[in-house]
């Protein structure tokens, strides 16, 4: 097993076995660093006492079968380790994610209840702003009645003193113009035809008024007598 030669011989006899190939699937490689490794021990037996050990084939043939082997295992450490570093970051990843449900769970829930406050608060002050509203307009109402029935009341009492206003005034006028008519026919009476008057009295001729008195009036100064077909206009 250990021997180039025997080794080679077995692999004769084995080629006959079908369990030979099918292990030649999975372990090929395997199978050629070993037969490379032996051959490159028999090689160094063989030519040590020949050539320097740097000279020999077979030297080169198993420091490629180490560096190989090296990095095949290297290789698998390497694999290892990064399996079970995305091993270590799933179950951190799936710690963290369990975390952040957690928290944003928490969080849906502070901000469920938040936004019921909120929500319970902003219904409150409606309803109080609605009432003091209410209530606003009640009072605005009564104080605009107040002061429109005040407004209608004093109007009523303005207009009844101007109506009793114009009352006395049309009955002082009537009063003043019937004292008047009576003592012009009594003045006139006693007067005649002469102007007693201290100043100067229109005479307008018979037929004609004060509008179409121009060329049919004359001025009477005081003591005169009123010409014939004449008459007085006082003016």
């Amino acid at each position: 097993m250990f021997d180039y030669n025997s080794f080679i011989k077995n692999i004769v006899l084995w080629k006959k076995k079908p369990l030979f190939w099918v292990a030649m699937i999975f372990l090929w490689p395997l199978f050629l660093l070993w037969i490379l490794g032996l051959w490159s021990i028999r090689d160094i037996k063989t030519n040590r006492k020949i050539k320097p050990w740097y000279k020999t084939r077979g030297v080169y043939g198993l420091i490629v079968v180490v560096v190989i082997l090296f990095s095949f295992l290297h290789s698998g450490t390497e694999n290892h380790q990064s399996a079970d570093q995305s091993t270590q970051s799933y179950s951190s990843s799936s710690s963290s994610e369990d975390d952040d449900d957690d928290v944003s769970e928490d969080n849906d829930n502070s901000e469920s209840s938040d936004s019921s406050e909120a929500q319970k608060s902003s219904i409150e002050a409606a309803e109080k702003a609605s009432a003091d509203a209410e209530a606003k307009a009640s009072s605005e109402a009564a104080q605009s009645s107040l002061i429109a029935a005040s407004s209608q009341n004093s109007s009523i009492a303005e207009a009844s003193s101007i109506a009793e206003s114009q009352s006395r005034a049309n009955s002082v006028a009537a009063q003043q113009a019937t004292e008047q008519s009576q003592a012009t026919p009594t003045t006139e009476a006693a007067d005649g035809n002469i102007n007693n008057t201290g100043r100067n009295k229109w005479a307008i001729q018979d037929g004609y008024t004060w509008q179409t008195r121009k060329g049919h009036s004359t001025v009477i100064a005081p003591g005169q007598s009123l010409p014939a077909g004449y008459h007085w206009e006082v003016q």
